[in-house]
């Protein structure tokens, strides 16, 4: 469902990609409709934010061990 949304807000001409700002804008009307469909989980852009922070705690080095 939070995928169908995100597009939904693209097709509105929301894009959060242009800027923080418009990325803040667009993740905060993302949160809303999900909240309004009772969603459980984390938006799209709220997602991918966090796995990003994820990847880079546990980037490894050429030896395999974590880089943190």
């Amino acid at each position: 469902m939070h995928v169908q949304v995100h597009g939904m807000l693209h097709l509105l001409g929301f894009d959060h990609e242009i800027s923080e700002e418009a990325g803040a804008k667009m993740e905060e009307e993302e949160g809303i409709l999900l909240e309004s469909l009772k969603w459980k989980g984390k938006g799209l852009i709220q997602s991918a934010y966090d796995a990003e922070t994820n990847r880079n705690h546990h980037m490894e080095n050429s030896d395999g061990n974590l880089l943190c």
